[in-house]
C-alpha cells in the first residue's frame, strides 16, 4: 500500500535504500511528469524510472508493485483545450495513454493509478515570478469550470483506446485535488472556493479512486483533515488515494506519521478507505524522514495494513 514519492529525490537507487531500512518493499512507485513530455526528460523523472523501479522491486521482493503516474497538463494546454477535445491536444493525451497501454508492465491484474492534473488549484505563475526555478513547475490548467468536462474526455480517450481496467486494461482513474479542496466551503478562501470538490469533481463513474495530496503546515499540523477527503469518498463510493504525503520536518515526524497510521486504518478498506499512501521525500523541502523518525516509519512500512497486496 505505502509508496515511495520522489520528486527530487525520484532516482535511481533511492527507494531501494529506504527499503534497506524498513526492510520490507514499496507497494507502489510514482511517477511524476506531464503529459506532453517525451518521457526522458529530468528533473521530473521521465524515461525509465517507473518501469526500472517495478522491475526492482518484482526481483527482489518477488511481487509486481502498483505504478501512480501523476499527468499534469504542461505550459500551452488547458482545461479548456482537452475539454473541446482540439485535435493536437487529444493526439498528446492519446500518445500518453498508449504509453501504458503498449508496456507489457501495466495490465489489468498489475494496473497503475493515473491522476488527471492533480492539485488542480495550484497555480505556480501566481506564487512565482518569471524567472524562478519553480515558476513553472506547475501552472494552472485552467478554470475550475472546465475541470470535469476535461476530466471526461480524458476518460474517453482512455475508453477509446481500450486501457481501462473495467475493458480489460491497466489503468485506474483518480480524482486527486489538495486536500485542501475537501474542507467545507465556508473555511476556504474566497478564490479557493471555485475549486472545492463539490464544484470541479467528474461524474464518478468516470474514475476509479478519490484521492488527495497532503502536507504538513503549521496551521494544519495533525492528520484530521483526511477525514474530510474520507468522507467524500464514502459519498461517491470510492475508495481514496493519497498520492503525496509529506511530513516537513517542522512538526514532530514520528507522532505525525503514528497519527497518519491510525487514522488510515480506522477508515478500514471499503469505500472511503485509502488503498495507497504515497510518501513524498522531497529533501530541499525538508520532507526528509529524519532520523529520530524512522522507526515510526519502519513500523508502519512493516504493519500488514500498509502492505497488503492493492
Amino acid at each position: 500500500m505505502t509508496a515511495f514519492v520522489g520528486y527530487y529525490d525520484q532516482r535511481s537507487g533511492y527507494a531501494a535504500s529506504l527499503e534497506n531500512q524498513v526492510g520490507v518493499g514499496f507497494r507502489c512507485i510514482r511517477l511524476n511528469y506531464g503529459f506532453n513530455e517525451d518521457g526522458t526528460t529530468t528533473p521530473k523523472g521521465g524515461g525509465g524510472y517507473l518501469d526500472n523501479e517495478h522491475d526492482r522491486i518484482l526481483a527482489r521482493w518477488g511481487y509486481k508493485p502498483r505504478g501512480y503516474w501523476n499527468m499534469n497538463l504542461e505550459p500551452g494546454i488547458s482545461f479548456a483545450d482537452v475539454k473541446a477535445r482540439k485535435p493536437d491536444v487529444v493526439a498528446c493525451l492519446r500518445s500518453r495513454v498508449q504509453l501504458i497501454k503498449t508496456n507489457p508492465r501495466w495490465t489489468k491484474d498489475s494496473p497503475i493509478f493515473v491522476s488527471f492534473h492533480h492539485e488542480q488549484s495550484v497555480d505556480t505563475h501566481t506564487l512565482y515570478e518569471p524567472g524562478d526555478p519553480n515558476y513553472d513547475n506547475q501552472p494552472s490548467g485552467g478554470k475550475p469550470e472546465d475541470y470535469a468536462g476535461a476530466f471526461k474526455v480524458f476518460h474517453d480517450i482512455c475508453a477509446e483506446e481500450n486501457t481501462l481496467r473495467s475493458q480489460g486494461g491497466a489503468i485506474m482513474l483518480c480524482f486527486v485535488p489538495t486536500a485542501g479542496q475537501f474542507l467545507p466551503i465556508d473555511k476556504l478562501a474566497t478564490w479557493k472556493q471555485a475549486w472545492h470538490v463539490d464544484k470541479i469533481a467528474p461524474d464518478p463513474k468516470l474514475y476509479q479512486y478519490a484521492g488527495c495530496d497532503f502536507y504538513t503546515r503549521p496551521s494544519r499540523p495533525t492528520s484530521a483533515d483526511l477525514d474530510y477527503v474520507n468522507a467524500f469518498a464514502r459519498k461517491v463510493g470510492k475508495k481514496f488515494i493519497i498520492g503525496e504525503l509529506g511530513i516537513q520536518n517542522d512538526v514532530d515526524q514520528g507522532a505525525y506519521i503514528n497519527e497518519v497510521r491510525t487514522r488510515l486504518k480506522s477508515y478500514g478498506d471499503k469505500a472511503g478507505g485509502c488503498n495507497a499512501a504515497c510518501f513524498t521525500f522531497k529533501a530541499d523541502a525538508g520532507n526528509q524522514i529524519e532520523p529520530e523518525a524512522m522507526d515510526e516509519f519502519k513500523a508502519l512500512m512493516n504493519d500488514p495494513f500498509f502492505q497488503r497486496t492493492l
